[in-house]
């Protein structure tokens, strides 16, 4: 079987230089708009970059990602 662009470009690469630098920033916005508590599933959750500030903050986090290298970073 051969790899999609997608299963190459979401590797090892993209998690060493994937910056944003607005993440503190989103995952304020989504502490205001969400309940306090709850359940959240992240669909594409890449390295967690929301899930886990939001896991921090009391929310139980499912996350979700094509990218076996992304969800063991």
């Amino acid at each position: 079987m051969t790899e999609t662009w997608y299963d190459s470009f979401f590797g090892t690469d993209y998690a060493r230089f994937d910056e944003h630098p607005h993440t503190s920033e989103e995952v304020e916005f989504l502490r205001d708009v969400l309940p306090e508590k709850g359940t959240l599933l992240d669909l594409a959750c890449g390295m967690g970059r929301h899930s886990v500030p939001l896991s921090k903050a009391g929310y139980d986090v499912i996350g979700l990602d094509r990218s076996r290298v992304l969800l063991r970073v």
